[in-house]
């Protein structure tokens, strides 16, 4: 096993020495960035702790960011799910939410939603430009005792012409005392 990785570093430095005596010296370095002319959104969240007491409610703070290098096109698409120990609410004119770092800006205001009965779905036409971020917020209130849950968000494959859907959905653990 030992020599097998000695091989790859050598193999490694070789491929790189290749690439660098191959150049001018006038001619820029070869850098490969992942995300080039393309959308590629990513959403993320952090609860306000994940112990909860009965009739705890909090504000979850969804990003929404941009990070390739193209404006997002089309509506961002979030669902959020598997709350059946909570109650979730969104309140359409939220300008602000708390967050672990507490108060945050967010704007509700462009943003469409529907509650079904186990899940709720946030759809705002808003472009994202690149490296940017748009925050979206909703507040859940625990239910039941002696509860595990896991609050799921999904942003929707191809939302705002995102290219990559293997890093759209976030799962929390969230336990209710």
């Amino acid at each position: 096993m030992k020599n097998y990785f000695k091989l790859v570093a050598v193999v490694i430095v070789v491929v790189t020495l290749m690439l660098l005596t191959s150049c001018d010296k006038d001619s820029s370095p070869i850098v490969i960035e992942p995300y080039v002319g393309v959308t590629e959104i990513r959403p993320q969240f952090q609860p306000q702790g994940s112990t909860f007491s009965v009739g705890d409610s909090r504000d979850i703070v969804v990003r929404v960011r941009n990070t390739g290098d193209s404006p997002s096109q089309g509506s961002i698409k979030l669902y959020v799910s598997g709350y059946s120990a909570f109650s979730i609410n969104f309140n359409p004119n939220a300008l602000s939410a708390n967050a672990l770092s507490g108060a945050v800006s967010v704007d509700n205001t462009n943003c469409a939603s529907f509650k079904g009965q186990d899940f709720m779905y946030i759809e705002t036409p808003i472009s994202i430009l690149p490296g940017e971020e748009i925050k979206i917020s909703f507040t859940v209130t625990a239910k039941v005792a002696n509860q595990l849950n896991e609050l799921y968000v999904l942003l929707q494959n191809r939302s705002g012409g995102d290219i990559d859907s293997e890093n759209n959905e976030i799962f929390k653990t969230l336990s209710i005392s």
